[in-house]
């Protein structure tokens, strides 16, 4: 069976952001916590990242720089499948429920500003932009 290797740590995100040349990547499909349906997830973050990372076919400059012209902001890139909390509006809670949802990182928004998150008491995909990362923490640790 193929394998997936992805992943963005802290020191990848500067250097490395290659499908399978992290040295500390494990296949997604050895994740309990994210099944194959998560793979074009994964790969569309790879994509996202790719095209913020520098290339030498372009002299250092990222594909996104040579595209809009302006330099992409890396700061907000986080490690896929770390654990997010999404927060919950008022006009969704009533008044002694959560205020946040636990989740998990599937990527970034496409059409508008935010993070594609994966909600895992309701299992659906939701699009938010009011989250709290928690890197050192992967769901199923």
């Amino acid at each position: 069976m193929a394998s997936f290797h992805f992943c963005l740590s802290h020191e990848d995100r500067a250097s490395d952001t290659d499908i399978g040349a992290c040295s500390s990547s494990t296949p997604i499909n050895e994740k309990p916590y994210l099944s194959h349906r998560f793979w074009a997830e994964a790969l569309s973050t790879a994509v996202y990242v790719r095209n913020r990372s520098p290339t030498k076919a372009l002299q250092s400059m990222t594909p996104c720089e040579a595209w809009h012209g302006i330099k992409p902001n890396v700061k907000t890139l986080r490690i896929f499948g770390c654990r997010v909390y999404a927060h919950v509006p008022k006009v969704e809670r009533r008044k002694l429920e959560p205020k946040a949802r636990k989740c998990v990182l599937l990527g970034y928004g496409e059409q508008k500003k935010g993070h594609r998150l994966f909600d895992i008491s309701s299992a659906k995909v939701i699009h938010s932009r009011d989250v709290v990362f928690n890197e050192s923490s992967m769901p199923g640790n």
